[in-house]
């Protein structure tokens, strides 16, 4: 509000094609049709999955912020084309190299449809590389040839008509991989584009890491040829032995370095030709240190240094060859401590490389958890290669020939791989990373990583390659894996997968991500458009971990708060592909046990997100199916196998009937709104998961018991504690074997007080549906409508209902309802709490203290039954009523309802019916609480403009009563006790009784009120001012003095007679002049005589109450009025920018309009995030926090209301 917003978007318009690049603006929607802008929306259907962007900017600034949308897909099934939501989703993956021949996969994919998964992940369909591993690819575009039967030569169509038949006969979707990283070495295609992979002629960067590399190769073959076994590192290792001998022989530092003698020369030359003319001195004071300019071919000793820049530093006036030659030793020393830095750096990334060399080879070599290759041969070489070599072996010296031929360099192509604890939007084969020289790449030699540049243009080839993959894969399956998508570049895998959904809208994208951060996780999934991250059980070490896996991705926690539908943004977990197992890891039964097969696959399958497992797991299968090494077929689908049969399953194989059951289970539960998970550990071995459906209050509860521990040695517990649910009858979980599932309803006596409740929330909120059953033996209040009981309150009801800051409640005996472990609320009525859950109830914060506290016991709602109860008249019959409702409550309903009932209780009685205090916390009890200048700069925008019309006139009359030497009090002191000590307050009352008269409805009778005087004399002492601290010496003298006329009261002063001089004329007043007596003599007074009192300003805008020091400006709060900033004259400004503006033209008054919405909208801001709900007394200067301030005033509220009137 207040500000021209344009908002843009790339989501595409009707009848357009989404291009990532192209935005069009959206148009405001005004339903109203007033010209406040504060309705207005922009409206957009979404309608296509996807990742959109979308950007907005204010005024003349193009863009202010912006962010992503996410568009999920929806999944259809069935010849019924029946919607599969994303909870519902069971999937198991297959290595599609284990499937044989094409027309043979419907009796392997057959065991997945019969144990209940509708979903199937498929690795890599296309034909693979020469290591046979799942994701090296040989041809992106070509099916793996393997699938083929003899004599039959199956397409890609063929494909695509069996992923179709089983979408609608077996109402199965399939997804499969898209690679976009690498392809495999032997891949045909790189051969013939070199420019597509990181080689040496476009990547001259990597040519010191490609000699270490082929460095490590001869040294391993000479290892391998037992060439050092005399130096105690024979074919088979079995120490860390360091290996530092290649290293010196290389001298890649050279590649870094300057040639001193070269450089020297060419300085000297210059020097010698009189170019330079430079004052003396060896250096220039603050001029840059000379750097190291690095060859862009990296060839060794041939970077050079801004030579302009060393003529700077060491060049001077030369009278002879002493002089220039002082110059050349000063500039060679330069260039030789700028080698030896060189050479500490390329020293640092050995040291680096030695340390990674040493622990690969201990972890491939000599760990027990390790592949233990055994001894270093050609096949398996002492590390693996970075680059690939498609040579015949040749010498080292050879080999650094080949690297200066262009023709050849260009084939020797990085590999790609993946390095722990890296930043995944770096690119680590790009320059300036030296991930291949330190050789921290765990790397994958079957693989040639791809380079793409930063768009299409960088690398025709490959784009265009890879575009066609994508489509073919788009073509014939509902969606796709990213691998390795957190090294795959951003850019890349926005642009195919943007090619995808042209071709398959709703496309499934799932990834597997390992940034370690969910910041990180958070830009893949916005930028992509990703729909489900994936997250695996096996990473968990232990049932605690497991089951808070379970917890943090498995849907929302039972007892959730109840949101609107409309709701600001907030930060959510990413949904989730929960897996058992991956098909890329560790077999469970090899890390734990046979028997936790069954137990943690229903832990999982608990989950209220997207669940599976990969084939293998169910079959019990006692390995890792490799990707890379596998070979077998998997077994086909027999009902009437044996068990002893070979190639064939059926439901007595493994936990297959098992399988089937959790996952019936888990898609029955996300069809019917099991949305809320709640997670118990029983013991070290054993977790509860108890799914719960918020509206019919139905739960099913799996317990299971885990063996991550070795059962030889690890003793389970005998008995576990009965278990209890709320509103349900308890049962044991002991002596059970690895699974139980119980199904969960309220016993019959909390139904039926479900059912009451429904009929008493019904008045509080439309979400609550009148129950059908009428309890008899409800109490008579609840028989009442609590509209009616509310009506009832009076304006001082409603505000003991709603506020009474702390100080006003101990006034009566009590106090804010305090938690214990966190902190007291700021009122003790309704807006305390209500303050509160508006904070927590966005954010589902279940595990603020507030919530705890209500989790724990019934103090909370007892104290705010209680508190009304106390009270007499209306409010206590509105005590009684929330009383029986939450006896209700107590007594028979479930404790995981309480957050939501108590949200939309508090939140109804909270109503609309707001009102402001004069100053909270500081002036709200005792003599502090009513100010005569406060009350009446407050009481037209806080009463006359808002319709209390009768507590106006009675607040003016009151004051009328208390009027003495023509003054009203600055401070009422509860009407025994008045000061005296303002000269405007009286000035405001005035101005008050005249906005009463225009504004009331035959406002002019106030005037005729008789008022009864509490002083009927003017001789009243004032109160004394209490002892203080005067270290300054400024108490007693007036701060801010108002001799003189000050500026607010002539203006005030004009409108009182201006107003004065209407009525008399209408005959509303009965005197037409005022004159005064002075010193004996009759004087005539006119506006002209006032004039304007300009004293010193001494000015500090930091107001500290607490200060006592000498300070005379300062100390004690000195400055109250010369420095903080009042909020309530901001009310005014504003509404005389809109007064004058409306004299100088529609066009400067649409601007003003523009200004005053821009401001009232940033007070709005701060009023709905403030507790207390109300804006400030004042601020320090530039509208910083101010502690000493009230948190909210009278005066701040109301006279911002004044300008929204004007507006």
């Amino acid at each position: 509000q207040g500000k021209s917003v344009h908002v843009h978007i790339n989501y595409p318009a009707p009848g357009k094609k989404f291009v990532s690049s192209s935005f069009h603006q959206l148009e405001w929607v005004n339903p109203s049709g007033r010209e406040d802008d504060s309705d207005k929306y922009c409206k957009l259907d979404l309608e296509i999955a996807g990742s959109y962007q979308y950007y907005f900017g204010c005024g003349n600034e193009e863009r202010t912020g912006g962010g992503y949308i996410v568009v999920d897909p929806v999944l259809r099934i069935g010849h019924e084309r029946k919607i599969l939501p994303l909870d519902c989703i069971t999937v198991q993956t297959y290595l599609a190299k284990c499937l044989g021949p094409l027309d043979e996969w419907l009796d392997r994919l057959r065991v997945a449809k019969e144990t209940g998964y509708n979903m199937i992940h498929f690795t890599p369909l296309q034909k693979l590389g020469a290591s046979r591993s799942c994701y090296s690819i040989a041809d992106q575009l070509e099916l793996n040839p393997d699938f083929s039967s003899p004599g039959k030569n199956y397409t890609w169509m063929d494909v695509g008509n069996l992923t179709e038949k089983l979408k609608k006969e077996w109402s199965m979707l399939c997804i499969t991989d898209v690679v976009y990283n690498h392809t495999a070495a032997n891949s045909k295609w790189i051969r013939l584009h070199p420019e597509c992979g990181y080689n040496l002629v476009n990547s001259p960067y990597l040519k010191p890491a490609w000699l270490l590399d082929r460095a490590l190769w001869h040294f391993s073959c000479a290892v391998a040829d037992g060439k050092y076994s005399d130096s105690g590192l024979p074919p088979l290792i079995e120490n860390d032995k360091r290996i530092t001998v290649i290293f010196s022989q290389l001298k890649l530092w050279e590649f870094l370095q300057v040639n001193v003698e070269k450089n020297v020369e060419q300085f000297r030359k210059v020097l010698q030709a009189g170019e330079c003319n430079r004052p003396a001195g060896p250096e220039l004071e603050g001029k840059p240190k000379l750097k190291v300019i690095q060859d862009s071919q990296y060839r060794r000793f041939s970077n050079t240094v801004d030579m302009q820049l060393a003529l700077e530093m060491f060049g001077r006036h030369t009278n002879g060859p002493k002089s220039i030659q002082e110059c050349c030793d000063w500039f060679k020393m330069s260039l030789e401590e700028l080698n030896a830095e060189c050479y500490k750096e390329m020293h640092s990334h050995h040291e680096k490389a030695i340390n990674c060399i040493v622990g690969t080879v201990c972890y491939e070599r000599l760990a027990s958890h390790g592949p233990q290759l055994g001894p270093v041969t050609r096949t398996n070489p002492l590390v693996t290669r970075y680059f690939t070599f498609p040579f015949e072996d040749m010498t080292m010296e050879q080999e650094n020939q080949l690297m200066q031929n262009p023709n050849d360099a260009c084939h020797l192509l990085a590999h790609n791989g993946w390095v722990m604890a890296d930043d995944p939007l770096r690119n680590f084969a790009e320059p300036g990373c030296n991930v291949y020289l330190r050789r921290e790449l765990v790397c994958w030699g079957d693989s040639v990583k791809l380079r793409y540049g930063d768009k299409p243009e960088d690398c025709p080839y490959l784009w265009a390659y890879m575009k066609k993959y994508t489509e073919i894969t788009a073509k014939h399956f509902s969606g796709v894996r990213l691998d390795n998508c957190h090294s795959t570049p951003l850019h890349v895998a926005e642009y195919m997968l943007a090619v995808a959904r042209q071709h398959r809208p709703d496309l499934y994208v799932v990834a597997e991500l390992f940034t370690g951060s969910e910041e990180l996780d958070n830009i893949f999934m916005t930028r992509l458009g990703i729909t489900s991250l994936i997250r695996e059980a096996m990473s968990a070490g232990d049932s605690h971990e497991e089951g808070r896996l379970v917890y943090r991705f498995g849907g929302e926690p039972v007892g959730s708060f109840v949101q609107p539908n409309l709701r600001p943004l907030v930060p959510s977990v990413a949904h989730a592909m929960f897996l058992d197992v991956t098909h890329d890891n560790e077999c469970p039964i090899q890390v734990r046990s046979v028997f936790d097969a069954l137990a943690s696959t229903a832990i999982v399958s608990m989950a209220c997100c997207a669940s599976g497992s990969t084939r293998g797991y169910d079959e019990l299968v006692p390995q890792q199916i490799s990707v890379v090494k596998e070979e077998r077929l998997y077994p086909k689908w027999n009902p009437d196998a044996l068990p002893s049969s070979v190639g064939e399953v059926n439901l007595q194989t493994g936990i297959m009937a098992g399988k089937l059951a959790l996952n019936k289970l888990h898609q029955e539960l996300a069809e019917k709104g099991f949305t809320q998970v709640y997670v118990d550990q029983l013991d070290e071995d054993t977790v509860a998961v108890t799914r719960h459906c918020p509206s019919t209050h139905q739960s099913v509860l799996t317990v299971s018991r885990t063996a991550f521990k070795n059962l030889e040695t690890h003793q389970y517990r005998a008995h576990l504690a009965p278990m209890y649910i709320p509103g349900t009858n308890a049962f044991s979980a002991e002596s059970f074997p690895s699974l139980k599932a119980h199904e969960v309803s309220l016993d019959p006596n909390s139904q039926k007080m479900v059912g009451y409740l429904r009929t008493q929330l019904s008045q509080f909120n439309r979400l609550y549906k009148s129950g059908s059953l009428i309890d008899s033996n409800v109490p008579g209040i609840l028989k009442i409508a609590l509209d009616f009981l509310m009506s009832k309150l009076t304006l001082a009801e409603m505000n003991v209902l709603l506020f009474l800051c702390d100080a006003e409640e101990q006034e009566d005996g009590g106090g804010c309802y305090n938690i214990p472990s966190w902190m007291p609320l700021k009122y003790g009525g309704l807006q305390g709490f209500v303050s509160v859950l508006s904070e927590i109830r966005p954010k589902n914060d279940l595990g603020h203290p507030f919530c705890d506290n209500l989790r724990q016991g019934d103090w909370m709602i007892d104290y705010v039954s209680s508190r009304l109860m106390n009270k007499g008249g209306a409010l206590r019959e509105v005590g009684k009523e929330i009383c029986n409702v939450i006896k209700i409550i107590i007594i028979d309903v479930p404790t995981y309802t309480l957050l939501h009932i108590t949200y939309f209780l508090m939140w109804y009685l909270f109503y609309e019916k707001i009102i402001t205090y004069a100053g909270l916390p500081h002036f709200s009890t005792g003599i502090f609480r009513c100010w005569g200048r406060d009350t009446f700069i407050a009481l037209r925008g806080l009463m006359l403009l808002t319709g209390r019309y009768l507590e106006a006139r009675n607040i003016i009359l009151a004051f009328a009563g208390t009027v003495r030497h023509g003054l009203i009090p600055n401070l009422l002191g509860q009407g025994v006790a008045a000061r005296y000590n303002c000269r405007d307050a009286v000035w405001w009352w005035l101005q008050c009784i005249q906005d009463y008269c225009n504004i009331v409805p035959n406002g002019t009778d106030i005037l005729m009120c008789p008022v009864s005087r509490m002083y009927p004399t003017d001789d009243s002492e004032s109160q004394p001012l209490g002892t203080v601290s005067d270290k300054a010496h400024n108490r007693g003298v007036p701060a801010t003095p108002r001799d003189g006329s000050a500026v607010e009261i002539v203006g005030l002063c004009k409108s009182a007679v201006r107003w004065l001089m209407t009525m008399n004329e209408n005959g509303n007043f009965p005197y037409s002049s005022v004159t005064i007596h002075r010193d004996g003599t009759e004087q005539s007074v006119s506006y002209k005589d006032v004039y304007l009192f300009n004293s010193d300003l001494v000015y500090c805008g930091i107001y500290d109450n607490a200060l006592d020091n000498d300070n005379y400006n300062c100390a004690k709060g000195f400055n109250y009025h010369q420095g903080p900033e009042w909020l309530w004259p901001v009310g005014y400004f504003l509404r005389a920018k809109l007064y004058f503006a409306k004299k100088m033209g529609q066009e400067k008054y649409n601007k003003s309009v523009y200004l005053v919405k821009n401001v009232l909208s940033r007070l709005y801001t701060h009023l709905e995030r403030s507790p207390w709900k109300g804006l400030p007394e004042l601020t320090n200067e530039n509208g910083q926090y101010c502690p000493f301030s009230c948190e909210t005033q009278a005066w701040s509220i109301a006279t911002v209301l004044e300008a929204l009137y004007d507006l």
